[in-house]
């Protein structure tokens, strides 16, 4: 099945600027690409990478422990959700110059060699993630998009770029 992604980052709900404007754009998103909308609250908590989560990611599937199986078992469902993914929204606010811990631990979560990425011959990674229309909603408040003190952006592109997604567009999240 195919659909639209919808992760949120914000640590607020009601007055979260980049939740409302993430919101509008999946709607709109998922409507003009005729998908249905798979959200994600990220800020409802994921784990942190583990030792035995890395562990895990380096043995083959068929060699894995329990419990490598069981602390892999949320990476496996993150990286599954986006693969299938069409479309991706994600509202981002920035938080002291930077991306919030939520979407950081979903991005160390879905980042994983042999899976999302690849290395080729010469050492470079190949993103194995399906190229995808993403619209990133970005609630900055005093940190304006591309200046200077704005590292969230640079690291998304990096990061997304990264896992294969190069279809990517920053658009402030404005109340409406």
């Amino acid at each position: 099945m195919s659909y639209l992604l919808h992760l949120d980052a914000s640590g607020r709900r009601a007055a979260s600027t980049s939740r409302a404007a993430s919101g509008r754009q999946a709607k709109q998103l998922a409507a003009d690409l005729g998908l249905e909308i798979r959200y994600r609250d990220l800020s409802q908590g994921l784990p942190f990478v583990t030792e035995t989560m890395i562990e895990g990611y380096f043995t083959p599937d068929e060699q894995r422990t329990d419990e490598q199986r069981t602390a892999l078992k949320t990476s496996d469902e993150l990286v599954a959700e986006l693969m299938d993914a069409s479309a991706l929204v994600i509202g981002m606010p920035i938080y002291n110059f930077s991306i919030p811990a939520s979407f950081k631990a979903w991005a160390d979560l879905v980042a994983r060699v042999g899976v999302t990425v690849i290395y080729n011959e010469e050492g470079r990674p190949v993103g194995q993630v399906p190229d995808m229309p993403t619209k990133i909603s970005v609630a900055s408040g005093g940190t304006a998009i591309g200046s200077k003190r704005d590292f969230a952006t640079p690291w998304i592109t990096t990061y997304l770029n990264y896992i294969g997604i190069k279809d990517i567009r920053f658009l402030p999240a404005v109340e409406s």
